[in-house]
């Protein structure tokens, strides 16, 4: 089984051009979006792979 783990992606800030399609799961730990938005983001995405998804790291 393949996990990506990424975090702080600060989409607040401008697009991060990053693979999400590459992996069983989807771990996004943190820092991903203001908010609830990195949620609307990736449900965007399609992926169809299971996600676990934290709001912020600290």
């Amino acid at each position: 089984m393949k996990i990506h783990i990424i975090s702080d992606l600060h989409r607040e800030f401008g697009y991060n051009d990053i693979n999400l399609r590459i992996a069983d799961v989807l771990v996004l730990a943190g820092n991903t979006d203001l908010g609830i938005k990195g949620i609307s983001w990736l449900k965007s995405l399609s992926l169809d792979i299971p996600i676990i998804f934290v709001l912020g790291n600290h």
